[in-house]
C-alpha cells in the first residue's frame, strides 16, 4: 500500500512537473513555418475569393519564399510598427543616465529603425540609396539587389521580372503578417526584447 502512495507520489511530482517546464520549451514562432503557413493561407484566401485569377502553385511557391527570405540578416529590425507613435523598433539602454545635456554616448543610449510601415514601401531605405550620394544620377533607380518593397514589386511584375516581383509580394506580405502581432507593435515589449537583442546586436 506504501508503494502505491509513493508510486503515485512520483508519477504526480513527474506529470506537475512537466506541466510547469513545457510551457518554457514551446513556442509559437518558427521562422521555418510561421510565415511559410501564413503566406500560404493568404495565396488559398485570395484563389477564393477571386477564382478567376488564381494564383498558380509555382507562383505561390515564390510568394511564400519571399515571405521566408524576409528575415534574413538585418532585416528583421524593420519590422516594426508602432501606430501609436507611428515609429519602428527603438531600443533604449537604461544602463546611461537620460540626460540632454550629455553627449549621445553618455545620455541614455538609443538606436531606431524605421518602422515596417516605411520599410515596406521605401525602395531607396531597402536598397541602400538613402546613403548614396549617386542615387538616382549614376544608378537605376530599381538597381538595388536587396531592395523588395511593394514598388518594385509592381515594377518587376509589370516590366521586368516576374518572379523577382512574386518574391517581393512575399517580402511585403511579411510585414504585414508582422504587424499583426504585438510583439511587433507594442513598444512595452520592444523594451523587454532590448536586452535581449543587445546580445546580438553589440553595436546598441
Amino acid at each position: 500500500m506504501e508503494n502505491k502512495r509513493n508510486i503515485k507520489f512520483v508519477l504526480l511530482f513527474i506529470w506537475g512537473g512537466t506541466l510547469f517546464v513545457l510551457p518554457f520549451f514551446t513556442f509559437g514562432y518558427d521562422d521555418k513555418t510561421t510565415h511559410p503557413a501564413l503566406t500560404q493561407e493568404i495565396v488559398k484566401f485570395f484563389n477564393a475569393s477571386f477564382p478567376e485569377k488564381q494564383i498558380l502553385s509555382a507562383d505561390a511557391e515564390k510568394i511564400i519564399q519571399g515571405s521566408i527570405d524576409e528575415d534574413a540578416e538585418t532585416r528583421w529590425l524593420y519590422h516594426f510598427y508602432d501606430p501609436v507613435y507611428n515609429r519602428g523598433l527603438v531600443l533604449e539602454d537604461d544602463a546611461f543616465p537620460k540626460d540632454p545635456n550629455l553627449a549621445l554616448v553618455a545620455s541614455g543610449a538609443r538606436s531606431e529603425w524605421e518602422s515596417s510601415k516605411v520599410w515596406g514601401t521605401n525602395s531607396e531605405l531597402q536598397s541602400g540609396l538613402m546613403e548614396n550620394l549617386s542615387a538616382g544620377i549614376f544608378t537605376e533607380y530599381f538597381s538595388g539587389d536587396e531592395d523588395y518593397s511593394w514598388d518594385r514589386a509592381i515594377y518587376e511584375y509589370a516590366w521586368e521580372d516576374k518572379n523577382r516581383g512574386l518574391s517581393s509580394l512575399g517580402h511585403v506580405l511579411h510585414l504585414i503578417e508582422d504587424a499583426s502581432v504585438p510583439d511587433h507593435t507594442r513598444i512595452a515589449t520592444q523594451k523587454a526584447f532590448g536586452s535581449h537583442l543587445r546580445s546580438y546586436l553589440p553595436l546598441i
